[in-house]
Order: C-alpha cells, then sequence, then structure tokens
C-alpha cells in the first residue's frame, strides 16, 4: 500500500498480488496482479503507461463511506484484461476519467451502498470491451459518460446485471455505438445529450435524446418510454425493425421522429401525452399504436405506409405523397383525424377502416388511378 505519490521508471505488480495507490502515480507499469486506487477527497492523476499481464486488473474504489467519490483521472490510453469502477460486494463506489482510450476484456462498474455513493466512469475516446460491459445499480447507481467531441467507435454489448440497471449518458459527439446495448438485461436509463450513432439494437426502460441532438438507431428499439426533449430520433437503414415503447416530447409540440430509413414498425402510442413536432417519413413504416403530431410528412416514393392507430391526429394538412399502398385504420372503431385537410391520391392503394375527418377541410382520397378497399366501417 503507497499513502502518498509514487514516481518510477518501472513498477512491475506480480500475480496474485494487489497493489493500492492512495495519490498520484506515475511511470511504466507492468502488471500480472491486481492495482487498486482507493483516492479519497480531490482525487489523483494517474499518468502511466501500462502493459497487462494477462490476469491483471485496475480497480478503482473510494475508502470513504456514505460521500460522493472522489475521480481519478488517467492519463493515456489503457489496455487491460479487467476494469472495475466501485467495489465488487457494493460496498464502496468510485470514479474514474480515462482521456485516452481504454481497452479490455471486461468493464464492470458497481454502485456503493449509500444514496451518495454513485458509481461513475467518463471516457473520453474510444472504447473495446472484448467480452461485456456490465452496470450494477445497487443503493447507489452505475452511470458511464461517454464525453468529449470525437468520432469514435463504442465497442461492446452493455448490459445491466439485471432488468432495469445501469445508465448511459452520451455528451460528446459524435459516438458510434457498434454493440448491442441491453440484450441481455434491459439498462434504466440512455440519456443522449449529443449526436449519437446506435448500430445494433438497444434496450432500456427510459431513452432521452436532448434538444437539438439528433440520436441515430439502425435496429430495434425497445424501451417503456422515448422522450425526445426537443431532439430528433432518426431511424435509418433497411433494417426490418420494431420500435417498441411511446414516444413523446417532453413538453407540449416538441420532437421529431425521422425515418429515413424503411421497415420500421412502431407498436407504442407517439405524442399522445405530449404531441410532436413533425414525423418525417421516407420509406415503408406501419404505426400500430396511435400518432399525435403537428406535421406529417411523407416523401414521394415507392414505400407503403400504414396508420393503424386508434386515435391518429394530425393538425397540419397532409399530403400523402408515397406512391406505394396506404393504409388508414384497421379496426372500424380507429379514427384519423387530420385537422388540416388531407390528400391521399398518390398511392397505388388506399384501404380504410373506421372514421377519417377534418376539421371542416377537404379530404381528397383517391383518383382514377386509386383503388380503394374498405377494411370495415368505415366514415
Amino acid at each position: 500500500t503507497f499513502s502518498g505519490s509514487v514516481e518510477a521508471t518501472a513498477i512491475n505488480n506480480a500475480a496474485s498480488t494487489t497493489a493500492t495507490f492512495s495519490e498520484n502515480l506515475t511511470g511504466a507499469v507492468t502488471s500480472y496482479g491486481g492495482m487498486l486506487f482507493n483516492h479519497t477527497g480531490a482525487g489523483a492523476t494517474v499518468n502511466i503507461t501500462y502493459t497487462a499481464g494477462g490476469a491483471d486488473i485496475i480497480r478503482v474504489e473510494d475508502s470513504q463511506d456514505n460521500v460522493s467519490p472522489a475521480e481519478v483521472t488517467f492519463s493515456n490510453d489503457i489496455s487491460l484484461t479487467s476494469l472495475r469502477i466501485g467495489a465488487l460486494d457494493g460496498s464502496k463506489a468510485g470514479r474514474a476519467l480515462f482521456e485516452g482510450t481504454v481497452t479490455a476484456a471486461n468493464i464492470n462498474l458497481f454502485g456503493g451502498n449509500h444514496e451518495n455513493e454513485n458509481t461513475i466512469l467518463t471516457l473520453n475516446k474510444a472504447v473495446t470491451a472484448t467480452t461485456s460491459i456490465t452496470l450494477n445499480d445497487s443503493t447507489g447507481n452505475a452511470t458511464i459518460i461517454f464525453a468529449a467531441n470525437n468520432s469514435v467507435n463504442i465497442a461492446g454489448t452493455i448490459d445491466g446485471a439485471s432488468s432495469g440497471e445501469g445508465t448511459i449518458q452520451v455528451t460528446g459527439a459524435t459516438k458510434t455505438f457498434t454493440s448491442i446495448i441491453g440484450g441481455v438485461q434491459p439498462l434504466t436509463l440512455i440519456n443522449i445529450d449529443n449526436t449519437s450513432i446506435f448500430n445494433e439494437a438497444i434496450s432500456a426502460t427510459n431513452i432521452n435524446v436532448a434538444s437539438g441532438i439528433t440520436a441515430t438507431a439502425k435496429k430495434a428499439i425497445t424501451a417503456t418510454a422515448i422522450v425526445l426533449d426537443g431532439g430528433t430520433l432518426e431511424l435509418s437503414t433497411t433494417t426490418t425493425a420494431t420500435i417498441a415503447g411511446t414516444i413523446n416530447g417532453n413538453d407540449t409540440t416538441e420532437g421529431v421522429l425521422h425515418i429515413s430509413g424503411a421497415n420500421k414498425t412502431f407498436s407504442g402510442a407517439i405524442g399522445t401525452s405530449e404531441i410532436l413536432t413533425e414525423i418525417d417519413i421516407d420509406g415503408a413504416t406501419i404505426f400500430n399504436g396511435t400518432i399525435k403530431t403537428v406535421t406529417l410528412d411523407t416523401a414521394a416514393a415507392a414505400y407503403a405506409l400504414e396508420l393503424n392507430g386508434a386515435a391518429n391526429v394530425i393538425t397540419n394538412a397532409v399530403t400523402f405523397n408515397n406512391t406505394g399502398a396506404l393504409t388508414l385504420g384497421d379496426a372500424n372503431t380507429d379514427s384519423s383525424t387530420f385537422t388540416g385537410g388531407v390528400t391521399a391520391t398518390a398511392p397505388s392503394g388506399v384501404t380504410l377502416a373506421g372514421t377519417i375527418q377534418t376539421d371542416g377541410n377537404a379530404i381528397s382520397i383517391g383518383d382514377g388511378n386509386t383503388a380503394i378497399t374498405l377494411a370495415a366501417n368505415t366514415i
């Protein structure tokens, strides 16, 4: 155990041993065992070049009880076997900032046993976890922050220790997540505060997109609630995917949903608690829940569009420009209210069910080249 600052040309740590550091550390480290950084107060800086011995682990745990943990800053790129922030038994929280890249087989976070003992890992550059990243909430939460503006990849699955545990916050642009998030155990929260791209499926209880920010998802999303706090959720690629969960603004009339890809199915209600500003559709889309938005835009292209919700409401006039099939309702109890009017003469065919209405404005559905099908009683 080293209670003061340590600076050395070479530091060698043997297998099955743990070297504990309570202050700054500078030097070239080769570790076959464990290194524990248990700083308190103002934290410390770890300025090391690191060589992993194969069974090595770096641990960060604040030795104080019932307080927010001190931050330990790692200045350089680090490649290691295991990284653990917070005590394995949940008795201590930890906080660490990695200013360089991080490569590890496993990255594990453990919240502490007091409400003030939130474990936080901040990562400024690219991250590669060859096995997994796991977030374990306790009384204190476990949070990873992806910070600093740089176009880097975050590679590695990210899961809660059990369902509904762990938080991801993206504060730096532009991060690309290349692996599944929440596929085994969904997270509690994904907070998107800067431009982000998700190449694989994501799952969390809540997903928030901040004002002026675009979050791009290329595959399935599973959530209880997705909140667009003035931000944009873009669904890109033509991969067939389901977006499960409600989608709403945080306040009245905010948030944009953009389907720039195709073959997306929305199973939850959209805009029913806080109406969206816009839904912009460029490719084949199915809405099986109610949608409420000020503006509904449809690109002029050959794709099918279905609005199967029970009580759709679009404020501004709508022109359906898609030249594939259009479906408005799939049951006689459905209603679609186009307050400013509706025109649907471009689609190859229109299927209607339930009530189609405006606020006294024109309804123009079908022309000489449009087949109209009534799937249920329609007025």
